[in-house]
């Protein structure tokens, strides 16, 4: 696992509070008292007659960011939803605010529920709470600096108004000097409006993309400052399928960024794991017992892969000064046979380049799409690319225990970032052939004379049904 970038919201965070997007957000106190244009929002939203299908309403989505030359940000964050069903207040009874510890705090201003009486229940301090990321723990990840704050919002009612507003505060921005982020334009429930605004120094100008639809987008310039704004309204929910694809790949999208090429987060990364594939004697010991008798690229690459993929296993812990993002030692992460992705990565490449077969250290984004247009911190996975003589690769994902091929199928068409010290650009994994992906199923069965049935079945799996089998 990597620390996510867009699809954990890295609209970033604060060091600087802005006194103007305060003024900005439509309520006028941090008491529990309601501005009359928060009453006027909430009277003219409407409810479960003119949303028959939604479970809430997003009366309000505001966020005001304001970043530095530096990469450090500041990022005020109002919401105003009603919920309309049962359902809505189990989905909405809590707010979960993901930060990372090492490089940002969120501090919360407003968190109340708006009765339909018009009175305010405050949310108390007890019921804030700032506990370790349930998603990382999920993925077997014991990091203490990746944190949830959650806001419980107790003795929700159909028909009640719950509002937040918070500061999420980036004093130390991963990539130095670089500032990224971005939000989807439409979910799974209707939307009246929904804004983001984004201000930073004219010396820094953002690149800028909007993806799967339309944001309307204005851009002005204020001072030395340049002020970028997106936003929509009245957008239609979401209705969900099985197996569908990432929001991020089928809503109205905006990413923004800082940094100026592919090729720069390629040497900025390959910087940070170059220097963790430092070989112990008990490491390159284990690389030549491998790769004894082994006399092709493929033998060597096949045994060190198997070796990693099955004997390290999947669990750890954030390390360095770029935690969620560094990977620990090669000889650490050997010794210890435990590591996430970048630190079964980086074994990979380390134990490769000690038999001789020249490799590189990759980002990529499992599960969900990376957009070529413009370069963004969009990766949640790391896997290793396998120079080839015709200036190709072949890429191995050597966190996945079950798979005889060094890819699963599932990685296929997959967008990577090789990284260097020369700089590479975004690229695709290969397509993976639905004939090299198949499995069949032969069963001869047999009823006897008595009324005894008997069947015998045999199965045939290739690629990732063999994968799946085997898992």
């Amino acid at each position: 696992m990597l620390l996510r970038g867009i699809t954990n919201r890295l609209v970033p965070l604060a060091v600087v509070v802005s006194f103007v997007a305060m003024l900005l957000l439509p309520h006028a106190a941090f008491g529990s008292e309601v501005s009359k244009e928060t009453v006027e929002l909430i009277e003219n939203a409407g409810g479960k007659e003119e949303y028959p299908d939604a479970d809430a309403l997003i009366i309000l989505s505001k966020t005001d960011t304001d970043f530095n030359e530096d990469g450090t940000a500041c990022s005020y964050d109002y919401g105003l939803t009603k919920v309309l069903t049962e359902a809505g207040i189990e989905k909405y009874a809590e707010k979960h605010l993901q930060y990372y510890r090492v490089y940002d705090t969120v501090q919360i201003k407003i968190a109340r529920v708006i009765k339909q009486d018009g009175s305010v229940v405050d949310v108390p301090e007890d019921d804030i709470n700032d506990i370790s990321s349930a998603g990382a723990q999920y993925m077997n990840i014991y990091e203490p600096e990746a944190r949830d704050k959650v806001i419980m919002f107790k003795n929700l009612e159909v028909g009640d108004c719950i509002e937040y507003h918070y500061l999420d505060s980036l004093f130390n921005p991963p990539m130095d000097g670089q500032f990224d982020g971005g939000d989807i334009f439409q979910t799974t429930e209707p939307i009246l409006r929904k804004e983001m605004t984004v201000t930073g120094p004219k010396s820094r100008p953002l690149k800028y993309m909007i993806k799967n639809g339309e944001v309307d987008f204005e851009k002005k310039e204020e001072g030395d400052r340049i002020a970028y704004r997106w936003h929509a309204e009245n957008v239609p929910k979401i209705v969900t399928e099985p197996a569908m694809p990432s929001l991020y790949e089928i809503a109205p999208l905006v990413i923004y960024t800082t940094v100026e090429s592919w090729e720069e987060i390629s040497r900025w990364w390959g910087g940070i794991a170059e220097s963790k594939y430092e070989m112990s004697d008990e490491l390159q010991a284990e690389v030549v017992s491998l790769t004894e008798g082994k006399t092709t690229r493929d033998e060597k690459v096949d045994a060190i892969y198997h070796f990693v993929a099955q004997k390290v296993r999947y669990m750890g812990l954030g390390t360095g000064k770029k935690k969620g993002f560094e990977p620990k030692p090669a000889a650490e992460t050997y010794e210890t046979k435990y590591g996430v992705c970048r630190d079964v990565a980086a074994l990979m490449v380390a134990m490769l380049r000690e038999a001789d077969v020249d490799c590189e250290i990759v980002l990529t984004s499992a599960g969900s799409k990376v957009y070529e247009d413009v370069p963004y911190m969009g990766f949640n996975h790391a896997i290793v690319a396998i120079n080839n003589d015709d200036g190709s690769y072949t890429y191995a994902d050597p966190t996945v225990e079950n798979s005889v091929d060094w890819l699963p199928a599932v990685e296929a068409e997959q967008q990577v970032l090789v990284c260097n010290a020369g700089g590479s650009t975004l690229a695709d994994t290969p397509y993976s052939p639905a004939e090299d992906n198949m499995g069949h199923i032969k069963a001869v069965s047999n009823l006897s004379g008595p009324g005894l049935y008997t069947s015998e079945v045999s199965m045939t799996m290739h690629g990732f049904y063999d994968m799946a089998l085997r898992s």
